[in-house]
């Protein structure tokens, strides 16, 4: 197993269970080729693009973090190609584990998720 993080720039007008099935189905498609997932995502927000992409100039940004075998990468980019809501996407092999949020980083993402509302 592998870490990896993506980062999604998905359309603005997307709705939070569509990105959510599209999450489910990349997570389905790992545990087939032999376990790992998904271990975090975070919600960036909606940003302005650089430039447009598709005719849409802002998008939501996605940091998603995974731990998933090097085989199962292709399968994972496969379905980010495919889907209508993802405008661009970006995956990295991590050179660490993903380590563990602590208290005060959990305190701060509630926080800012209670803002955002």
């Amino acid at each position: 197993m592998r870490f990896y993080e993506c980062m999604l720039i998905v359309d603005a007008k997307t709705k939070e269970e569509d990105v959510e099935k599209l999450l489910k189905k990349v997570e389905k498609v790992v545990a087939k080729h032999g376990g790992g997932g998904i271990k975090e995502v975070t919600r960036l927000g909606l940003k302005r693009l650089a430039y447009p992409i598709d005719h849409k100039n802002e998008g939501i940004y996605y940091l998603v973090k995974l731990e998933i075998d090097p085989i199962s990468i292709k399968g994972y980019e496969g379905i980010m190609k495919l889907s209508n809501i993802v405008l661009r996407f970006l995956t990295q092999k991590s050179t660490s584990p993903i380590p563990e949020p602590s208290v005060k980083e959990e305190k701060e993402v509630k926080e800012l998720k209670e803002e955002e509302k």
